[in-house]
């Protein structure tokens, strides 16, 4: 019998492998496709939080350095946004999960590739995963397992953690020939005929390449019709002419953290316990975050021989009191986003183009910590308290008022 089974070969999954393998413990790692980091599934952007965080240099997989964002509104109306210290990186996000599980095969985790998990259960000792491989099928036996198995985890339904969700849903491409792009800048473009409930965006990951993407929430049409109206619209399509795609890029991501992440022997983390960023989508460092959370509790009821949910609910505390408490802002703002109209969006936009405002936007703008910032904003610009019903409305359906922040 295994030590652990971990299902899923992302980031969040490779680092509890590693983590708990470096610590002597005997962990199988699986992955159900055929190679780690395929499909792409995201825009590959590395903040500095994450990059202090990732234990490996990332200066071969950059692409390019960001310090600046062109963030339009519904009407056209440009928010321009440019920093001194640098903000964050486009990279190589196939090879940020392929050095991760490198990394966890080199501390002394098993791997096993395109080796589906069909289903899971109970023991008498522990879990039982039954798999299947183009070649073969059997079973693997472990004292727990951990599901880090993206969006539809399906070990969370097969131990009843799974809840009903929100989901961002992107589609998108790598392309090539792309024109008028600064490199260091980040293009985003606002609207509900651009992109229902989210934003379509480019990333430049070179002087004429880059990420070209379009997420949505409940559409009334999937995330490839707004990603290919992107073509046609006078905002984003001068940079689009006569550019060709080299691979296709498409991610369901959910959001709003997990109420419950563990049970008996069964933890999750990453997209499958919802540690997703509710304002962007991203989800790498906030996973790891919570990984190594995991894998220090995990690690800990391992030897103490208690993997009992009482036990692992060390682990959920955790992660839900630091990066869960910022997750639970991050869906409040979400939510207060969701309730705006194009002209509420023309609005705020006049007011965040002010000096002051996009001075603060400037200086403290971060996408992994944003409640400081959302503080601040109100502060600079008194006018945006019209919009504090629709803030306060969101307070009330996903926080207490031991979550509210202060500064």
């Amino acid at each position: 019998m295994r030590d652990v089974l971990v299902v899923g070969g992302g980031p969040a999954g490779s680092t509890v492998a590693r983590e708990l393998a470096s610590e002597g413990h005997d962990v199988v790692q699986v992955e159900e496709h055929d190679e780690i980091g395929h499909p792409v599934q995201c825009g590959g952007l590395l903040t500095p939080h994450l990059m202090d965080k990732l234990p490996f240099d990332v200066e071969p997989i950059v692409h390019t350095e960001l310090r600046k964002a062109r963030i339009y509104a519904p009407d056209g109306t440009l928010l321009h946004l440019e920093a001194d210290e640098l903000k964050s990186v486009a990279s190589d996000r196939a090879a940020v999960d392929r050095k991760l599980a490198t990394l966890a095969r080199e501390a002394g985790a098993e791997q096993r590739l395109g080796t589906k998990v069909t289903g899971a259960r109970y023991t008498a000792e522990g879990v039982e995963a039954s798999y299947r491989t183009p070649e073969d099928e059997g079973t693997i036996e472990a004292r727990a397992i951990v599901g880090a198995d993206g969006a539809q985890s399906r070990v969370g339904k097969w131990f009843d953690l799974f809840e009903p969700r929100q989901y961002i849903s992107l589609h998108g491409a790598e392309m090539t020939g792309l024109e008028g792009l600064d490199p260091e800048g980040v293009e985003m473009w606002l609207g509900e005929e651009r992109a229902p409930g989210f934003f379509t965006y480019i990333v430049p990951t070179g002087e004429d390449r880059g990420k070209v993407e379009a997420g949505v929430w409940n559409a009334p049409q999937p995330a490839k019709h707004y990603y290919e109206r992107m073509f046609d619209d006078p905002l984003s399509a001068p940079h689009l002419d006569g550019a060709e795609e080299q691979f296709t890029i498409s991610a369901t991501i959910p959001f709003g953290p997990a109420e419950e992440t563990v049970r008996d022997r069964v933890a999750l983390v990453g997209d499958a316990a919802g540690q997703a960023k509710p304002t962007t989508g991203g989800g790498i460092y906030t996973g790891i975050c919570c990984a190594e959370m995991l894998a220090d509790e995990l690690g800990e009821a391992l030897a103490e021989d208690d993997l009992s949910e009482e036990r692992l609910e060390a682990y959920h505390q955790a992660w839900s009191s630091s990066i869960g408490r910022e997750l639970r802002i991050m869906m409040t703002l979400r939510h207060a986003f969701l309730q705006l109209d194009d002209e509420d969006l023309d609005d705020i936009w006049d007011r965040l183009t002010q000096p002051e405002v996009t001075r603060i936007l400037n200086e403290h703008g971060d996408i992994d910590y944003v409640s400081k910032l959302a503080f601040r904003l109100i502060k600079a610009e008194p006018g945006l308290i019209r919009y504090a019903p629709a803030v306060l409305k969101g307070f009330a359906s996903n926080l207490t008022l031991d979550h509210v922040p202060t500064e």
